[in-house]
C-alpha cells in the first residue's frame, strides 16, 4: 500500500470526493518530496496532496509542518527544521490576536509590542510569514475600511487592540519598517517576503492554485457570520463578512479563512459539531496544523 493510500484511502480525497474505481491513487493525489540540504537527493515529506482541491494529509500536516513551492502564506516553511509555525494561529492573524487588553503595560506603542512579541532573537520563519502577509495586504486592492475590519476580527474583544481610524495601510507600513530589520538580524533575506507570489485571483503557483480551489468553500463559510449573537458597538458583522469575502477573492482565501475563524468568535456565531468538522477539513486542506481550528473547539454547541 502506498503512502497516498494510507493518507487518503483507495477512493481518493475525502474532501472533494475525487476518486473512482479504476482510477490509480497516484492520479488522484501526489506525494511531496523536498530536497535534502547539501545534497542532490530528495526525501518524502510524509505528505500527500490532492491534485484536485489541494487538500493535504499525512504526518507533516499533523506535526504542523508545511512545505509549498512557490507558495502563498506558510510557503516558506522548511520541513528539515520541523518548526511547527502553522500548528497554531500564525502570520498577520496571530499578530493581530496578540494585542490583548493589557498589552500597553509591556510596550510603549503597538510597533514596540510587535517587536516584543517576536523577541530579539531566534528562528526567523514566523517573522517571514507575517512579513509576507503584511506585504500581500499592503499591496492589495483592499480599501482602508476593509483593512480596518480585517484587523479588528482577531482583535481584543474588550477593545484593547490599537485602532487606526482608516489609516490601516500606514500601520502596515509601520509594522513592515519595524519588523523587517528584526528578521534580517536573525538571518532572513528580504527576498523571502518582499515579492510574494500571486495568489488571487490568477496566481499560477501550486499553492496558489490549491488555495483558489478552496475559495468557494471559504466564501460559503462566511454565511456563518449571519448567525451573529453579539452586537458590537460601531461594528457590523455584515461589513466584516464583506471584507473577509473580498480578501478571499482578491488577496488569499487561506488568509481570509483565518480572519473568518476569529470573526466567528468575535460575533459569537454558533458552531455546531457539523460546522466544526467542516472548518477542520478546510483548515487541513490549507495545510494548517492541528490547533488553528482546535482553538475554537470550546465553542461547539
Amino acid at each position: 500500500m502506498s503512502c497516498t493510500e494510507v493518507f487518503f484511502g483507495k477512493a481518493g480525497c475525502e474532501f472533494c470526493a475525487r476518486g473512482a474505481s479504476g482510477v490509480e491513487i497516484d492520479d488522484v493525489v501526489r506525494r511531496l518530496r523536498v530536497p535534502v540540504r547539501n545534497s542532490s537527493k530528495s526525501r518524502e515529506l510524509g505528505l500527500a496532496v490532492c491534485v484536485q482541491c489541494g487538500a493535504r494529509k499525512g504526518s507533516a500536516v499533523r506535526q504542523g509542518i508545511v512545505h509549498q513551492v512557490e507558495g502563498c502564506s506558510a510557503g516558506v516553511h522548511d520541513p528539515e527544521s520541523q518548526h511547527e509555525w502553522v500548528a497554531f494561529d500564525f502570520g498577520v492573524t496571530g499578530l493581530c490576536g496578540s494585542y490583548h487588553n493589557d498589552w500597553p503595560l509591556d510596550a510603549p506603542g503597538p510597533v514596540e509590542h510587535a517587536l516584543a512579541y517576536w523577541g530579539p532573537d531566534g528562528d526567523p520563519t514566523g517573522l517571514i510569514l507575517v512579513l509576507e502577509e503584511l506585504v500581500r495586504l499592503d499591496r492589495s486592492p483592499l480599501t482602508p475600511a476593509e483593512l480596518d475590519l480585517l484587523w479588528e476580527a482577531p482583535g481584543d474583544p474588550l477593545g484593547g487592540s490599537p485602532t487606526f481610524g482608516g489609516a490601516r495601510r500606514a500601520w502596515l507600513d509601520q509594522l513592515l519598517a519595524g519588523l523587517s530589520p528584526l528578521a534580517l538580524s536573525r538571518g532572513a533575506s528580504e527576498s523571502q517576503w518582499a515579492a510574494p507570489t500571486a495568489c488571487m485571483p490568477d496566481g499560477t503557483g501550486p499553492a496558489a492554485v490549491g488555495h483558489q480551489r478552496l475559495t468557494t468553500e471559504v466564501l460559503d463559510l462566511t454565511s456563518l457570520l449571519d448567525g451573529a449573537r453579539v452586537a458590537r458597538e460601531g461594528e457590523s458583522f455584515v461589513a466584516t463578512r464583506a471584507a473577509i469575502e473580498r480578501c478571499a477573492r482578491v488577496v488569499c482565501p487561506e488568509l481570509a479563512f483565518r480572519f473568518l475563524l476569529h470573526a466567528l468568535a468575535r460575533f459569537d456565531c454558533p458552531v455546531s459539531a457539523e460546522v466544526y468538522s467542516r472548518l477542520e477539513r478546510v483548515s487541513t486542506a490549507f495545510g494548517h496544523g492541528p490547533y488553528v481550528v482546535d482553538a475554537h473547539r470550546h465553542r461547539v454547541e
